[in-house]
């Protein structure tokens, strides 16, 4: 019986063992950061219920904060893990500051698995009058509403007491909402008036009481909402990798906020951009859907590996673009402009690519520009400057034929000389301007003889099936010479390509860390875009893109982000 009574005290004590250590294992396993090992979790953003579907944008993180950053430590090499840690740090501190919060004391202890963005609106409360005042709506999950509302209570507690403000308590629609009212009989309108609520398992930051209203009203009037908007769903559909965190854009409302134009009301078919965002051991992938562009049909993506214009183009490339028909890659970037704001955009970018190379490139490149095609971006010994070459290939000879014979008479009523010369084995053609080799010649040619410089303006010529196009000599000479030392052989482009799917419309590859001070000049809005991401675009190394076709409406696409721990 002592046996038995032993025996059985033994099993049960193993047992109870085996279920504390698989209880134990499984709460590890759920806890550690290792989970996002394939890239993030299948989840999409619960806020979207409370954002309005005529909102410009939503960002959501939808991984636990602490999770993500222990993963970021394990996955960084040992000698920069201390400045990892405190690069997240001053981030944090960064975003609370102003509010006199501390992370670890007012928000660990209630934040959930989610924490979204968004901006609700240009102007929350239309009235240009008072200026653009755009709406600022915060949404995070929370595992404990009572600690929220405790921290609530106690942020408001904290703030200094104002004579020009008063703590107003509301009940709209059953919630109870916290914010600070100015007192004074016309107050400042773009004076910040933080507005909070909790919503279940939601927290709500607003910049103004009306912001937090209008959260409300979305989510008990649903097809009010983003969550319920036809173009959302049909992208989150098609965005079925596992992911950390997702992007949603309103384009026309965004180039409304770049062109700092009103934004019109929401239209059917609108365009959109949807995205989610995964980890990877070397950065970030991020899986894309475009709507509002083009039919509903069905397209399977042209490529399925690299294409042969990548040849001529030089390894030392920081930016190129490649893939097949030009012409269709116009016409739909043109389909984006379905307002004056998105209109606007398209026209200052193809007036700015007229004007820096004196040709219209709608009218005189892309018609004929069927086959493949691949654009690059070459850096010179002057930092802020750079070469173009461009590779096309011949589909229809006789199209192609007229189309470079129009180019060079464009040429020569620009007042360029066009003339033929040899590189190596190969001929080309130039388009140059005659200059004197000082700016003031002083005409006595036997005491200073006057010596010409031919100036490149643009050259090209024909290797095997294709035409190459350069900006100098320079350039197309690496361009003409088809050897191992082109991009397509480099190892930095092949390695980065090898996260996107094989079967593609293209490529878009740009090499960040090189091609950053050429981009910046030639394209200012860039630094705008810089400041917005300057966290992402500090680690920035490579971005690659590969667009894959059409499934429904819906063009979907994948980019690639490869970081660096450089600074």
């Amino acid at each position: 019986m002592k046996f038995r009574s032993f025996l059985l005290t033994l099993i049960t004590a193993s047992l109870i063992f085996l279920a504390l250590f698989a209880v134990s294992l499984n709460w590890l396993l759920q806890k550690s950061p290792l989970i996002y090992e394939k890239g993030g979790v299948v989840q999409s953003p619960t806020a979207a219920q409370f954002v309005s579907k005529q909102a410009p944008i939503m960002a959501s993180l939808v991984v636990d904060v602490d999770r993500l950053e222990a993963y970021r430590q394990l996955r960084a090499p040992l000698q920069i893990r201390s400045r990892s840690r405190q690069e997240l740090d001053r981030i944090k501190s960064q975003f609370l500051a102003s509010r006199q919060l501390d992370y670890d004391r007012d928000i660990k202890p209630w934040l959930g698995e989610e924490i979204t963005l968004a901006v609700t609106a240009l102007d929350f409360d239309r009235d240009r009058t008072n200026g653009v005042q755009p709406g600022y709506l915060l949404v995070t999950t929370t595992d404990d509403q009572e600690l929220a509302r405790e921290f609530l209570q106690a942020y408001y507690s904290r703030q200094a007491v104002s004579p020009n403000t008063d703590l107003v308590f509301e009940r709209y629609k059953g919630i109870n909402i916290t914010y600070r009212r100015p007192l004074q009989t016309n107050p400042d309108p773009n004076a910040g008036a933080l507005a909070s609520a909790v919503v279940g398992d939601h927290v709500l930051f607003a910049n103004h009481p009306k912001v937090l209203r209008e959260a409300i009203n979305n989510i008990q009037v649903p097809s009010l909402s983003l969550e319920q908007a036809l173009p959302y769903q049909k992208a989150q559909k098609t965005i079925t990798n596992p992911r950390i965190g997702q992007l949603y854009l309103n384009l026309p409302a965004v180039a409304a906020w770049i062109t700092q134009q009103p934004a019109l009301p929401l239209q059917d078919n609108q365009p959109t951009l949807t995205a989610g965002v995964s980890l990877t051991p070397d950065g970030l992938k991020t899986q894309t859907a475009l709507l509002g562009i083009g039919g509903e049909e069905n397209r399977d993506p042209a490529l399925t590996q690299p294409i042969n214009a990548l040849n001529y183009i030089p390894s030392d490339s920081v930016f190129t673009a490649a893939g097949v028909d030009l012409n269709q890659l116009w016409n739909s970037w043109q389909q984006l402009a379905v307002d004056e704001s998105t209109t606007a955009v398209s026209q200052q970018l193809e007036a700015s690519l007229q004007e820096r190379l004196g040709i219209s490139i709608p009218d005189q490149i892309f018609p004929w520009v069927k086959g493949e095609y691949a654009v690059a971006l070459l850096p010179t010994e002057a930092e802020k400057e750079g070469n173009w070459v461009f590779v096309a290939e011949t589909v229809a000879p006789e199209a192609t034929k007229r189309a470079i014979e129009q180019l060079d008479e464009k040429a020569k009523q620009e007042g360029y000389s066009v003339g033929n010369l040899k590189l190596g084995e190969q001929q080309v053609t130039a388009w140059t301007v005659i200059k004197p080799n000082a700016n003031h010649v002083n005409f006595n040619p036997k005491k200073n003889p006057v010596r010409l410089n031919a100036e490149v303006k643009g050259i090209h010529g024909k290797m095997e099936n294709y035409q190459v196009f350069g900006t100098s000599i320079e350039a197309i000479s690496q361009g003409i010479t088809k050897d191992e030392d082109s991009l397509i052989n480099r190892e930095a482009f092949q390695s980065a390509i090898a996260q996107l799917p094989p079967e593609n419309d293209g490529y878009l590859y740009l090499d960040w860390e090189k091609s950053q001070p050429l981009l910046e000049q030639q394209f200012p809005l860039i630094r705008i875009i810089e400041l917005a991401g300057k966290p992402l675009f500090d680690h920035l190394q490579i971005l690659t893109l590969a667009s894959e076709g059409t499934e429904t409406g819906v063009r979907k696409a994948t980019v690639f982000l490869q970081l660096t721990s450089r600074r």
